[in-house]
This record gives structure tokens, C-alpha cells and sequence, in this order.
């Protein structure tokens, strides 16, 4: 960072929060060293996903650790002008999930050539070898039913209703807010586990239950603030 900084270079740092860190990553003391002391521009911070080797719910930011997270963050980008972005608090930045390809979104293709809605949705429908193969481009990838099923729930997200309401963004994210919906689009589109953590996981009941019931307090917590600070009335 030193060397960057003396050299003219922008960079910034990726953070992931846990349930152990996540009041020292946005604390005073550890964003001035970074931003003021080290020159970071930008701070890109990830919550914890439990998913993957040696995963664990127990490392997830609590619901009440995310509704204060929201908060900090806020006085951070708004009083402090530090450009600070949270991968799932951040969500209304974004207008919301951008997986599956949607418009201005994108989608994940890993080191094997699997192809997944999202790097934190790690279950495919299809290869870009096979793809090749079968003289099909890329793009076609968008057709698949289950990022077809993704783009219309996002949409469905976006401006949910008769009224057309646009509904939390703070919590956009399909497989981690709202896990019921993933795990019936994976099971209903035979999304193949892109590795043995995800199969597992895709199998495990407990797991589904503690996803489902994290989503349930997030909403619980943070759809109040939506509706009162950000969607009043709309």
C-alpha cells in the first residue's frame, strides 16, 4: 500500500465482517489506518456467507449486528464521505440482486468453467466447455430456467404487488436473505452442487432452517427502516 501510494496507483481493500469482527472492521481506528493513514480510496466489504469448506452459521454477522452495520455504514458514506460498499446492505446501490445476468449484472464462471447465477450461489447450469461444444455462445446461458426464475424474482423484488412496491433492498440477496426461494429454485432446476460443500448444504436440513430463519429476523429488523427512512409512502 506504501508503494502504491508513493507511485500514484488507487486501491483499495476487501473486508470480509464476521460475527467476531464486525464492529472493529467499521470502527474509527481501523478505517482512518486504511483510508487516511495508507491512502485506500475505496473500502469493498463482504458479510460472512456460510458457504463452502468448513463453513459455519456460527461466523455470520448476527440480524442485530447487521441492522447496527446499516447504521455505521451510513454515517461513514454520508457524514464521512468515505466510499464504503456493503455486498448485501449496499443492496439498494444497486437496485438490488444483480445475479443471474440480469441488466447490468452478471454472472460467475469458476476455474472448471461452471456457470452459476453468483460467486456466492455455487450451484451450475451448465459449462462453458460444454457450451463450445455444442456450438452455443455464452449467452445462451441466459435462457436457463433457473436464471430466468432468479431475473423474475429480482424483478418481482424490485416491484413486488398490485402497488408495485418496491420491497427491501437492504436485504436483496436471494440465497442468503431469502433462502427459501434458492433452495426450491435449485432443487426445482436440478442446479448442479459446484462442489461437495454445496452439496452438502443443498442436503442439509438444519442448514436450510438456520438460513430460512436468518432471513425471517433480517426483514424483521430491517424492513421497518426501509419502509420509514428509504420508501415512505411510495
Amino acid at each position: 500500500m506504501d508503494h502504491l501510494r508513493r507511485h500514484g496507483v488507487p486501491f483499495g481493500i476487501s473486508i470480509t465482517a464476521t460475527r467476531q469482527n464486525a464492529e472493529t472492521v467499521l470502527s474509527d481506528q481501523f478505517l482512518d489506518h486504511f483510508f487516511r493513514e495508507k491512502g485506500a480510496i475505496y473500502a469493498w466489504l463482504f458479510q460472512y456467507m456460510p458457504i463452502g469448506r468448513s463453513s459455519s452459521m456460527d461466523m455470520m454477522v448476527t440480524p442485530e449486528q447487521r441492522q447496527w452495520m446499516l447504521r455505521r455504514e451510513s454515517e461513514l458514506i454520508l457524514g464521512r464521505k468515505l466510499f464504503l460498499i456493503d455486498f448485501w446492505n449496499g443492496g439498494a446501490l444497486s437496485v438490488g440482486c444483480i445475479s443471474a445476468g440480469r441488466a447490468g449484472g452478471y454472472f460467475y464462471v469458476d476455474w472448471n468453467g461452471n456457470i452459476s447465477p453468483c460467486v456466492f450461489f455455487p450451484y451450475s447450469i451448465d459449462n462453458i466447455y460444454e457450451i463450445y461444444k455444442s456450438n452455443r455462445s455464452l449467452s445462451s446461458v441466459l435462457s436457463a430456467p433457473l436464471f430466468e426464475s432468479i431475473r423474475a424474482w429480482q424483478q418481482d423484488h424490485r416491484k413486488n404487488g398490485p402497488e408495485k412496491r418496491t420491497r427491501n433492498l437492504f436485504a436483496p440477496c436471494p440465497i442468503r436473505d431469502h433462502y427459501g426461494f434458492a433452495h426450491d429454485a435449485i432443487r426445482r432446476f436440478d442446479a448442479r452442487p459446484m462442489d461437495e460443500d454445496a452439496a452438502r448444504a443443498i442436503q442439509d436440513r438444519e442448514y436450510r432452517t438456520g438460513m430460512v430463519e436468518y432471513g425471517r429476523r433480517t426483514a424483521e429488523l430491517l424492513d421497518p427502516i426501509w419502509e420509514r427512512d428509504i420508501y415512505p409512502g411510495k
